[in-house]
């Protein structure tokens, strides 16, 4: 999967987006640091659990460290990267966990910005998550983009 880079809104995370045809497509792409904030824009509902335990594998081993899901079913899906995280990195601790929310309710552009200007890993990931990366899953690719490229503003209610 290629990334797009977009303008940087914060000055220590770069901001990339990149779109996948199917969940197991989310892996095997390149990030310019150790560690990232990942969205993952998805209609999950259809989809097997194991199919989204892997792709979660997938993406805590490629180094998410705090995940946003969003989306149709975006609950079931954020649960199976606690999985992950225990799959990948063993028990939790109080200084290590791969941080998860899901934001079924809320609009895109606003988990986004969540995600761009306010989620922070746990304190192990601290100093090496140097990305946010918004992944589309079939179709809103463009939306994000254009978003991203606006640099991530803020939005009245």
């Amino acid at each position: 999967m290629n990334l797009k880079k977009h303008p940087a809104v914060r000055g220590d995370r770069v901001v990339l987006s990149g779109e996948a045809p199917s969940l197991g497509d989310l892996r095997g792409f390149e990030v310019p640091a150790k560690n990232f904030v990942v969205v993952v824009a998805a209609d999950t509902r259809d989809e097997k659990k194991g199919d989204m335990v892997e792709a979660a594998v997938a993406l805590v081993r490629a180094g998410a460290s705090y995940v946003c899901c969003w989306g149709p079913d975006c609950k079931r899906f954020h649960d199976c990267f606690d999985e992950a995280d225990l799959t990948v990195n063993g028990p939790r601790t109080n200084d290590r966990e791969v941080v998860t929310t899901w934001h079924k309710d809320e609009p895109l552009e606003e988990v986004l910005w969540f995600a761009v200007n306010t989620a922070w890993p746990s304190y192990a990931y601290e100093l090496t998550t140097g990305a946010v990366i918004a992944l589309s899953v079939g179709g809103l690719a463009s939306r994000i983009t254009r978003y991203l490229d606006a640099g991530a503003p803020l939005r009245d209610a």
